[in-house]
């Protein structure tokens, strides 16, 4: 019955949009004849306009670490979501703990997995704060273009961004109308659809966008049945821009996601090593990287989601606005144990309702450029329960840990960020954020009818500083020096009851302090490129760990971290047609001071063979290599287009290589390098309005981890996709 309700989705949306097509094809009564070519050219790489400084600025003039891509690079790149970013952006590793995705850049990266806890990568959204961990995980649609901020954000985009930030900016409403949509099919029977339109006036304009992703997994369910892995997302997201003066523009955004998935909800054991084993050494597990033997389970998000921006534009100053409200939940029900055998599922359901206010100015006068604002943010999150399920070996089911906790969050800052033109060459940039916020907590055991609720509550404050020195030596040629400061608050742990009478305690702050040195060079018209070295100090670490009787998530202070290394990236255009994209990072990260690391480590018998699952231990991890760090990324890429008598022929392929990374700070769990392929040739028609394409993605169908979760469970893996291919079809007007 649900594989016809999926395909029934899958009719009615591709009518919707193919619909869209016809009317809009039949709209154009007039044919129109095709431009002359112009005459051969110099090829030239272009600017990039990017708004990481809250205003419109070339790439090359911004004395930031930026990696930012066009919504075309992207789709050549073969990357179709969020996670996959890391692929084409060097310092940028995307990772996950089971169902909570964790960005990280240069080695810092949110460890947590509690409601209420925030990413330190966070994603902004057309300026807007997401603050639930899952909303970072988005299928791309509509999108002008992604800049991903390496470093501690400590001003402009501050709010727990220790580690970087992404800034997504989406398609902004036009008064001529336009239309584009696209649907694709590739084995798994994966579908993903896409439509897009838009048209208004000069002084209101709306569009909407619409996409539609299914699939029927790809993890062998050893246990029979469908496969495992699967997903199935809608996203709906429309825009109306009101301009009722020269001086003002007023943009309304709406938008719903949902996303069900069993991906994380579809481990196996890695290195047979599962507490499932003591209970039956029988037990089924698999040996291939794309099989499952779990009991089932899926993960379900859902989040709604709106906003406000309103931009005068003053005499002195252009003055915005921003409001933005969200509202997220997460079910989850995965199996601890990644087998058949009965002993472990976690069952939680994850919520969060936020609001974002932010008010800025900003402006040039005579040579100081300057930005001051303030931002207020709330949240109220938490789980509705939490719980930890167990069978006991004679069948008996019970609910270890029963958790209802709430974490309030309240949060004002207030930044500002000046800049200086010493001479048209040589400027200095100062800027500092002061925050400070209160974060409450509540948290309620089910399991006791007695002294069963815990309260916390406290205040943390802090002013990052960073300042900037800036060289042009040409408009296409500069370097800079800056250092920095990140902060992330204190917060509770969301799933764990406090042992005693005793009141929770949350753990401390995070602080980054950051050091940087780059360039940003044009050798020639169809040349440029970016360079820069880093070196971090990282205090205080935010780290999840489990309780290894509950297995309920907890958090602890690492001591102290060292990184430094070093990025690249080059773009060229040598000839008409082919754009050349490459780019590396060199990443060291050790932690300096971590006495009291909570790691697991196999239980063994008297003669040390493993029995399976896993002993919570105790060690001082100082020394070890900081987690989900790969020491090397490397990523090319190119497309090209060219004529044909009949059209024209586009291609273009990426090549993504990942070094090993530790995933546990023992530094016992290891993952390999890897390498990625992903590529696709099309064809459209001369004077079309149409493509089709064929795509490939992991090419090399190379067996590589999504993620690895070590617990007093066992260790437990799932493989990302193999190969997938397949073919897509889109129209544009």
């Amino acid at each position: 019955m649900g594989l016809h309700i999926a395909s029934a989705r899958r009719v009615a949306i591709a009518a919707v949009l193919l619909a869209g097509s016809s009317t809009q094809a039949f709209a154009q009564t007039t044919a129109q004849p095709e431009t002359a070519p112009a005459p051969a050219a110099q090829p030239d790489v272009g600017d990039i306009v990017v708004t990481a400084q809250r205003r419109e600025e070339r790439l090359q003039d911004v004395p930031i670490s930026i990696s930012a891509f066009s919504a075309a690079t992207l789709q050549n790149s073969g990357i179709q979501s969020s996670k996959e970013l890391a692929q084409v952006v060097p310092g940028f590793n995307f990772a996950q703990s089971s169902f909570s995705p964790q960005p990280t850049i240069r080695g810092i990266g949110t460890r947590g997995v509690g409601a209420g806890d925030e990413s330190v990568v966070p994603v902004y959204i057309d300026g807007v704060y997401q603050p639930f961990l899952a909303s970072s995980v988005m299928e791309l649609n509509n999108i002008d273009r992604i800049e991903v901020l390496r470093g501690p954000q400590g001003a402009l985009l501050g709010r727990n961004s220790t580690g970087g930030a992404i800034n997504i900016i989406t398609t902004t409403p036009s008064a001529q109308e336009a239309f584009k949509a696209s649907a694709s099919y590739g084995n798994y029977d994966e579908v993903l659809l896409k439509g897009y339109a838009t048209g208004g006036n000069d002084v209101i304009a709306a569009d909407l966008a619409v996409l539609y992703k299914d699939d029927n997994g790809y993890l062998k369910n050893l246990q029979g049945g469908p496969n495992r892995g699967d997903t199935n997302g809608f996203s709906i997201r429309g825009k109306v821009r009101v301009r009722p003066t020269e001086n003002l523009d007023l943009i309304f955004s709406v938008s719903h996601n949902t996303m069900r998935d069993s991906l994380a909800t579809s481990a196996q054991p890695l290195n047979r090593n599962t507490t499932a084993l003591v209970r039956n050494p029988a037990v089924l597990i698999p040996t291939g990287p794309f099989e499952t033997s779990t009991n089932g389970g899926d993960s379900r998000f859902q989040q709604n989601a709106g906003s406000l921006t309103a931009i005068f534009h003053a005499g002195f100053a252009d003055i915005t606005a921003i409001t933005g409200v969200d509202r997220s939940q997460l079910d989850i029900l995965s199996d601890n144990d990644a087998t058949a055998q009965p002993v472990s599922l976690q069952k939680v359901n994850y919520y969060s309702n936020s609001i974002v206010q932010e008010l800025y100015a900003s402006s040039t006068t005579g040579r100081l450029d300057w930005i001051v604002g303030g931002t207020y943010f709330q949240a109220t999150a938490g789980n509705n329960p939490s719980q930890v399920i167990t069978t006991s070996a004679a069948g008996v089911t019970t609910a270890a840990t029963n958790i209802v906790s709430v974490v309030t969050t309240d949060s004002i800052a207030a930044y500002a960020q000046l800049t200086y033109h010493l001479t048209d060459a040589l400027s200095i940039t100062a800027a500092g954020r002061y925050t400070s916020e209160i974060r409450g907590f509540d948290i309620t055991n089910l399991n006791l009818t007695t002294n069963n609720e815990r309260f916390g509550r406290k205040r943390f404050s802090q002013f990052t500083p960073s300042g900037t020195i800036q060289y042009k030596f040409s408009d296409d040629a500069n370097v800079y020096l800056k250092a920095g400061q990140g902060f992330k608050s204190g917060i509770f742990a969301s799933s764990t009851f406090p042992s005693g009478s005793a009141n929770p305690v949350p753990v401390n702050p995070e602080t980054v302090t950051q050091y940087e040195i780059g360039g940003k060079f044009k050798m020639a018209p169809w040349l440029r490129g970016t360079i820069a070295a880093f070196y971090t100090d990282y205090s205080d670490l935010q780290v999840n760990v489990r309780n290894p009787v509950t297995l309920a998530s907890d958090l602890q202070n690492a001591g102290a971290a060292r990184l430094y290394g070093g990025e690249a990236e080059l773009f060229a255009n040598p000839v008409q047609g082919l754009n050349l994209r490459f780019g590396m990072s060199l990443l060291h990260g050790t932690y300096t001071s971590y006495p009291g690391a909570q790691v697991t480590t196999p239980i063994l018998s008297a003669g040390g063979v493993p029995t399976g699952g896993n002993a919570t231990v105790f060690i001082d991890a100082t020394g070890k290599n900081i987690i989900r760090t790969p020491f090397i990324t490397v990523s090319g890429g190119f497309d090209y287009a060219f004529d044909i008598g009949a059209g024209k022929i586009t291609t273009a392929a990426n090549v993504y290589y990942s070094g090993k990374q530790y995933w546990e700070a023992s530094n016992r769990v290891v993952q390999p390098g890897y390498t990625l392929i992903n590529g696709e040739v099309g064809w459209r028609p001369a004077g079309g309005h149409y493509k089709v394409a064929v795509w490939v993605q992991n090419l090399l169908d190379t067996a590589h981890q999504l993620y690895i979760l070590s617990s007093a469970s066992g260790d437990t893996q799932v493989f990302a996709k193999p190969r997938t291919y397949g073919v897509r079809v889109g129209v544009d007007f």
